[in-house]
């Protein structure tokens, strides 16, 4: 399959939209915590400029080019223009300088849930004392309230989530003036865990705005630096970098599969200049590096010669495709990767040379 075959796919897919999965998050939010929905949204979009500030065009291009020439004016981004040439602002506006300069009501938002002390697991009786990451050091009136069947001392030093799992195998319900009252651990429980799941969920949503705002090229290389600082899926960046003029790419796919990317995954050849829904098309990750390296050779196109992690990407490639094309695609995908060895070959030898 050639690349113009590549590029003129025309199934329906399905694929991820960025725009709707900020929307999603936010419809989860007014469900599961509900506490003013303009401040988290203003905080996505906030740590999204951030990151652009902390990481200009011309930043990203030095990490991972996209172009050959760039010019900006950096005084733009300093106070002073004795600075120009020393300040770096990944350096300079660090996450533990931006987090620490958030109001206290974003800033909340982002910090890891906590237990209260105190936990009633029947009103005025049975309750247990915990530590921020709910570990159980004192517990009073179970055993009362369970008539013995789970002890006091025998929940001590457990976490919350242990003594749930007891309540559930040994079928313990609570009465309270003779009639059943709701599990106020369980409440506990699932407050903790949405607002962790919500700190997580801002993070997602900040990469998606990161990708969006940026494009193909600039979105998706200052997106992946996003993912790696703050833990994040990193196929996610890489399935909105396909531009067919970017020549260069190959810096973020070395990098990307340096740090254990996925090749499994679909990447879009149209996502930011789609007219609809259906008109998204997708390609493999292996074709994505394949279709680049073809524009590569059309335009003459020389960007630091193959990597050794190109060349083991092309030999999964060609594993992955011997069982889905004839023999004759196989041989061409062959001579194709000696071709490549040879002139890694080749540029080695003239190094030596060089040097």
């Amino acid at each position: 399959m050639n690349i113009k075959e590549l590029l003129k796919k025309k199934e329906k897919v399905e694929y991820l939209d960025l725009n709707e999965e900020i929307n999603k998050y936010l419809r989860w939010y007014e469900e599961n915590i509900n506490y003013n929905k303009n401040t988290v949204e203003n905080l996505i979009t906030k740590i999204a400029v951030w990151y652009e500030l902390r990481y200009p065009d011309y930043e990203i291009n030095n990490i991972f080019p996209y172009t050959k020439y760039f010019e900006s004016d950096k005084s733009i981004y300093v106070y002073d223009k004795e600075e120009k040439d020393d300040i770096k602002f990944s350096e300079f506006y660090t996450a533990h300088k931006f987090f620490s300069s958030l109001p206290l009501e974003e800033k909340r938002f982002l910090k890891k849930a906590r237990y209260n002390s105190l936990i009633y697991i029947v009103p005025g009786s049975a309750h247990i004392h915990v530590t921020r990451n709910g570990f159980i050091n004192e517990c009073e009136y179970l055993t009362l309230n369970t008539m013995g069947r789970i002890k006091d001392e025998e929940v001590e030093g457990k976490n919350v989530k242990e003594l749930q799992k007891l309540f559930k195998d040994r079928k313990i319900n609570f009465v309270h003036n003779g009639e059943s009252v709701p599990n106020e651990l369980d409440l506990a429980i699932k407050s903790y865990d949405n607002w962790n799941l919500n700190r997580e969920k801002i993070l997602d949503c900040a990469m998606y705005k990161i990708i969006q705002r940026g494009g193909a090229k600039v979105g998706s290389r200052r997106g992946f630096l996003f993912a790696k600082e703050f833990n994040r899926d990193l196929s996610i960046p890489m399935m909105y970098s396909y531009n067919v003029f970017d020549y260069y790419l190959s810096y973020l796919i070395n990098e990307y599969i340096k740090c254990g990317g996925k090749t499994d995954i679909d990447c879009y050849t149209n996502y930011f200049s789609k007219e609809n829904d259906e008109d998204i098309r997708i390609i493999k990750f292996t074709d994505l590096m394949k279709i680049h390296n073809e524009v590569k050779e059309i335009y003459g196109i020389n960007d630091n010669k193959y990597t050794k992690e190109q060349l083991e990407l092309y030999k999964r490639f060609i594993t992955a495709i011997k069982n889905k094309v004839d023999p004759q695609e196989v041989k061409k995908e062959n001579i194709k990767r000696l071709r490549i060895e040879r002139k890694l070959n080749k540029q080695r030898s003239n190094s030596k040379i060089d040097n």
